[in-house]
C-alpha cells in the first residue's frame, strides 16, 4: 500500500499512478503479496490509522505495520498514533548501524506491548510491537538512497527489480 498524498512529506517527485505502476511491477514475481490501492482512492491526506480501519473491516487477517526505525522514530507525529495497535501489529525493521532513539512518550507506549518473539504476533490481531534487527550482510538501501542513486544517474542494478528500473528510466523520474 501506497501513501497517495502524506501529510509528512513533501509532495513526492513521482504521481500516485505512477507509484502505484511501480508497487504493481515491484511485487509481480511475489505471489505472497499483494498491492492495495485504497489510499489513492481516498480524499484527502493519507492517514495510516484510516487505511487499517477500512483494511480491517475487509479481511479477518491479522495486519502486520512495517517500519522502517526512522519512521519508528516520528511515530507519535502520526495522526492518531496511539489507536495503531488497535487494528495491527507493529514491526520495526532496524538496519545494523541504526539504534532506536524512541522519545519517552512512545516507550512509555510501548513498553507492555513489545514483544522478543515474532511468533507472539499469532497470538492475536493486534495490538504487539517487534523489532526485527537486519544483521550484516544486511543491505543499508532506502528508497532515499535509491532516489539518489538514480538522480546521479549511478547503477541500482541489484536495488530494484528490472522492471521498476525500466519504468522509471522510461518516465525520467528522480533525475
Amino acid at each position: 500500500m501506497l501513501s497517495a498524498r502524506p501529510p509528512h512529506k513533501n509532495t513526492p517527485q513521482a504521481t500516485s499512478q505512477q507509484r502505484w505502476q511501480m508497487l504493481q511491477l515491484a511485487i509481480e514475481d511475489e505471489p505472497a503479496l499483494f498491492a492495495d490501492d485504497c489510499e489513492i482512492h481516498r480524499e484527502g491526506l493519507s492517514y495510516t490509522i484510516d487505511s487499517l480501519k477500512n483494511l480491517q473491516q475487509v479481511t479477518d487477517e491479522t495486519l502486520v505495520l512495517i517500519l522502517g526505525s526512522d519512521a519508528l522514530n516520528g511515530l507519535t507525529t502520526w495522526h492518531e498514533w496511539q489507536s495503531l495497535l488497535d487494528y495491527c501489529h507493529i514491526v520495526v525493521v532496524k538496519r545494523p548501524t541504526q539504534t532506536l532513539n524512541m522519545s519517552a512518550t512512545l516507550q512509555h507506549y510501548l513498553q507492555n506491548r513489545q514483544v522478543n518473539e515474532m511468533k507472539r504476533l499469532h497470538q492475536c490481531h493486534s495490538g504487539y510491537f517487534y523489532t526485527l534487527s537486519l544483521y550484516p550482510p544486511a543491505c543499508e538501501v532506502s528508497a532515499t538512497m535509491i532516489r539518489h542513486l538514480i538522480n546521479k544517474q549511478q547503477n541500482t542494478r541489484y536495488l530494484l527489480p528490472n522492471s521498476v528500473r525500466t519504468f522509471i528510466s522510461h518516465h525520467g523520474l528522480y533525475l
